[in-house]
């Protein structure tokens, strides 16, 4: 009965998002087709401040050039892994790409990673979806039609993975 008990809790302790996560896309487009993709990620209060307390070294609130290269070097870079909870499709074909700017910035007791991305060539916005999730289910991406700009090119859709839940950007 320990044991049964024992596995109960640690499938709980796993089986739920430790961090939470915004995502405000910011997506420029010219003749359909997608120019740059930027992101502002706002973390949870709880996640930021354990956050902050380790890398705000001089313990003033902002995070200054040298914690930013600590956060991106340290943090976000990890994340590539897990692509950065992002993944983008044309057609059911992944697409890659790369970051080209990341900034951390200290708003409101959170922490928010500004960042852009960069694929080799524009994308068209016909048939494109981004996911925005996280297979081990540590992490939750949210995602609201109230995030993207007025007058979006894109609409907001649930995505139901075998193991996790999140959200598709879907080009209209």
């Amino acid at each position: 009965m320990i044991k049964v008990l024992l596995l109960f809790f640690y499938i709980l302790l796993y089986g739920h998002p430790h961090c939470f996560i915004e995502v405000y896309p910011k997506i420029d487009t010219k003749n359909n087709l997608i120019q740059n993709i930027s992101f502002r990620w706002e973390i949870d209060e709880m996640t930021s401040t354990a956050l902050m307390t380790e890398i705000d070294t001089n313990q003033n609130g902002i995070i200054d050039k040298k914690e930013n290269n600590y956060i991106k070097n340290n943090y976000f870079l990890t994340l590539k892994e897990n692509h950065f909870y992002t993944y983008i499709k044309n057609n059911k074909k992944e697409i890659p790409y790369t970051i080209k700017f990341f900034q951390a910035k200290y708003k409101n007791n959170k922490v928010n990673y500004i960042f852009s991305i960069k694929t080799k060539t524009p994308i068209p916005i016909k048939n494109l979806n981004i996911y925005f999730y996280d297979k081990d289910f540590f992490v939750a991406m949210i995602l609201k039609q109230e995030f993207l700009e007025k007058n979006s090119l894109f609409e907001i859709k649930d995505y139901d993975g075998d193991y996790c839940f999140g959200y598709i950007l879907k080009g209209k």
